[in-house]
């Protein structure tokens, strides 16, 4: 449901239907955040395939009998409302502080909480995993080594080139052989099987309403439609980079302090620790601001700076992980 489409559909009417008394509201993906006088409220279009509420219930469940565990999901005190043949579920809209990655106690802490939720996800009993779609990582390999080419390509035929240019250009071969290799290793080595198999259900943290967290960084909700389909270890190493990125912590340091927060809860298992060096080896930074710069129509000479700087930055960081 995109951001148009919902503004469209929750109109005054729409709102004054739900009786909440709202004052304005903010769109935020496939979620509205209404402002009441006192509180504000979560709506979002109700999940219409019954297995996928089911699910989420289950692991609601499975969560709410874990004593260990700092995280909670109210399902049952849903408001439910029908508006124009659909409905939608009500909540209380729950802040908190954002995932602060330069800060190393709310790092672990964040750690901790996926490392629970896991150990969560392990005793359940085997999931329909086809409710949530899979990321492929032979397809986003092949993805990146093609657009990698396609901007050296771009940056080549440029008459006047800037110091992003030929940043880029200084590393852009390495980054590409170091592409296909990983590719085709991938495609004929074990670990692609590995990683097929590591799959599991996942909370995806990197959304800014995902979770309520206090200054203490003592998470106490975990919005459980915030669900897919992923690697553990994937998501670890996104934490590590992102951590380092942030912190200035070099990644070895970085990566032995994050693992040391996720086995408080979960062991890695057989093959993890192989999957999450693989994933950190990929040039997943360097991909995202040459695809941004050379996507942009027109960069300001103050922008390209910070392009220069956040290339600069990234090249390092995977510089250090590579060699």
């Amino acid at each position: 449901m995109d951001s148009e489409y919902m503004i469209y559909k929750f109109t005054p009417e729409f709102f004054n239907h739900t009786k909440l008394g709202v004052l304005d509201f903010e769109v935020y993906d496939d979620t509205i955040k209404a402002n009441c006088r006192n509180k504000s409220y979560a709506i979002r279009k109700q999940k219409e395939d019954e297995s996928m509420k089911e699910f989420i219930q289950e692991i609601s469940l499975h969560l709410k009998r874990q004593p260990f565990l700092d995280v909670m999901f109210d399902y049952d005190n849903l408001k439910i409302v029908t508006w124009q043949g659909e409905r939608y579920e009500i909540s209380e809209w729950l802040t908190g502080e954002n995932i602060d990655f330069s800060n190393e106690a709310c790092v672990l802490s964040i750690t901790k909480v996926l490392s629970k939720f896991y150990n969560v996800i392990d005793q359940m009993e085997e999931i329909n995993v086809n409710l949530i779609p899979r990321n492929e990582i032979s397809t986003q390999l092949l993805k990146m080594y093609k657009d990698i080419v396609k901007y050296k390509d771009i940056a080549e035929k440029k008459e006047e080139k800037k110091g992003f240019d030929l940043l880029f250009l200084t590393h852009a071969e390495n980054i590409i052989d170091s592409l296909s290799d990983k590719y085709h290793n991938l495609l004929k080595s074990a670990l692609s099987e590995f990683i097929i198999n590591n799959y599991k259900i996942s909370i995806n943290i990197f959304k800014d309403y995902l979770m309520a967290m206090h200054q203490d960084f003592h998470v106490e909700i975990l919005n459980l439609y915030n669900l897919e389909y992923e690697v553990p270890m994937r998501q670890i190493a996104n934490i590590i980079i992102k951590f380092v990125k942030e912190s200035g912590t070099g990644l070895q340091e970085a990566k032995k302090k994050v693992i040391g927060a996720y086995r408080t809860h979960r062991e890695l298992g057989t093959s993890e620790e192989e999957i999450l060096n693989f994933y950190l080896s990929i040039p997943q930074e360097v991909w995202k601001v040459v695809k941004e710069y050379y996507s942009s129509k027109k960069i300001t000479d103050s922008r390209s700076e910070k392009y220069l700087a956040r290339l600069d930055k990234s090249i390092k960081i995977y510089t250090e992980k590579t060699f």
